[in-house]
């Protein structure tokens, strides 16, 4: 099944992420995202954080405020809002922050492993090659990892959230909410 990209023949977006992942025995193990518009090659490694054109980066420290902060999503199938959409983005909103749609899971990700986002949320259902690299990059940046259940390990089979540590629990909280 070809992608978004492909399917709406958008080749420069289509060209948009080259994602590599690779599990061990333990779980996921390495991932890799490329941004061809910022020219950048974003990596991570089990127990050896995150690189930014192969040097090694930490995410900023967070604010411990959605202000002013990005929240990263993705339509669910169909080009639809998610359940519960409009509820989470009022919340985001109600606390001065916003939220954008960049058009990719893996690099939705890795944005809010790098601390470009405060978080990235996968409500619905997602293929694990399309987010396994971005997931592995945010938990090395220092994300916290939850499902649609709390907190999640290695890969979240239903739905899947990353955020800084330092708003996870409201933005978790915020989403549960906004579910139900």
């Amino acid at each position: 099944m070809p992608s978004t990209f492909q399917a709406l023949a958008v080749a420069l977006l289509a060209l948009l992420l080259g994602a590599l992942y690779a599990f061990d025995v333990i779980g996921l193990a390495v991932g890799v995202v490329h941004d061809v518009y910022r020219e950048q090659t974003i990596g991570a490694a089990r127990g050896m954080g995150v690189r930014l054109n192969s040097v090694p980066v930490a995410a900023e420290p967070g604010t411990g405020s959605m202000a002013g902060q990005v929240v990263l999503t993705e339509w669910s199938s169909g080009f639809r809002a998610w359940p519960g959409m409009e509820k989470f983005m009022e919340w985001v909103s109600g606390e001065h922050g916003t939220i954008r749609i960049i058009g990719s899971c893996a690099l939705s990700l890795a944005h809010a492993g790098l601390g470009r986002a405060a978080a990235t949320i996968l409500p619905g259902k997602y293929n694990s090659w399309d987010v396994a690299a971005g997931v592995i990059i945010a938990t090395e940046g220092g994300c916290q990892l939850f499902d649609t259940f709390g907190p999640a390990g290695d890969l979240p089979e239903h739905g899947l959230l990353v955020a800084t540590t330092d708003v996870a629990d409201a933005v978790w909280d915020a989403w549960s909410r906004s579910r139900s």
